[in-house]
């Protein structure tokens, strides 16, 4: 009963889609100004409020639970205390919360709000086990270290295991439909700056059904669905809806979620269109899975 009611309102939402009627849906909160690819920011000089050289972008590690990004490494090289061989540098790794990444993209680098002594010291919040492991209790305490707001809400003595990845493995990520037949793959990941570096959308490429290898298609963090045994992500859509049709060109970004997406999410899984991964372990009422 669930299921075919679902499907009664997916096929009115491709309808709607399809003729072009208007809608009523509030879109406030779903635009977005510049946008910023996380490949862009990799290997990206970046310096402290002063201008003192930082080091280099590392990694951007992304929370996709929560359609955020967590944090970024940053890896600074420095010569040997002899300075006797060149060549032999060692490297340092620091942690950089994004509420503290200058906004604007200006800047040739990346600029920090903070100097670089305060992000030196973050090196001691990061023992030795890998950063994409990381637990709440690791995350709080970088970001207490920045006097930064935490941005996951979890119950009241529960412990909870963010899902963290590295930009680099969502990077030609495979898709499946609910058939597990290759859909498309992740071609970029765009982060919204004035959204709290939140994950704006992500955009897939190689559709078989798109003439352009240059097509790009923007589909929502939220629209993606997955279980915690499998890494395949699945994106459910019915053809009906068209929504895979919409394509643009590698960077010229969309600034706007598609209302069809909106639609989409809400309907098939009760959620906003901003957000992270949908989580098949605990369906609810709103999944046709």
């Amino acid at each position: 009963m669930i299921k075919s009611a679902l499907s009664v309102l997916l096929l009115g939402m491709s309808v709607s889609i399809a003729v072009g009627q208007e809608r009523t849906t509030d879109s406030s909160g779903l635009q977005f100004g510049e946008l910023v690819p996380a490949q862009w920011m990799m290997h990206r000089e970046i310096v402290d409020e002063t201008g003192v050289n930082v080091g280099i972008v590392d990694d951007v590690i992304l929370d996709v639970d929560n359609g955020r990004v967590a944090f970024l490494i940053i890896k600074r090289s420095k010569p040997p205390a002899d300075h006797s061989d060149v060549k032999d540098v060692a490297f340092e790794q620091f942690l950089v919360v994004p509420s503290v990444l200058d906004e604007s993209r200006s800047d040739q680098p990346l600029k920090l709000s903070i100097l670089l002594k305060r992000v030196q010291e973050s090196s001691t919040t990061m023992g030795r086990k890998p950063l994409t492991s990381f637990g709440q209790a690791e995350l709080a305490e970088i970001y207490k270290h920045y006097e930064a707001e935490l941005y996951w809400k979890s119950p009241k003595g529960v412990e909870a295991l963010p899902s963290l990845m590295s930009a680099d493995d969502l990077d030609g990520k495979l898709i499946r439909d609910a058939d597990r037949i290759k859909l498309g793959r992740i071609e970029e990941v765009l982060l919204s700056p004035e959204k709290h570096w939140s994950i704006a959308f992500l955009a897939l490429s190689q559709f078989k059904d798109h003439k352009s290898g240059d097509d790009r298609v923007a589909v929502p963090l939220s629209a993606f669905a997955r279980r915690s045994t499998a890494t395949t992500w699945l994106l459910d859509v019915p053809k009906e809806a068209k929504l895979l049709g919409t394509t643009f060109i590698a960077g010229n970004w969309p600034h706007e979620i598609d209302g069809g997406w909106i639609e989409f999410t809400h309907v098939k899984y009760g959620a906003s269109a901003e957000g992270g991964i949908q989580n098949l372990d605990g369906q609810n009422a709103h999944s046709a899975n």
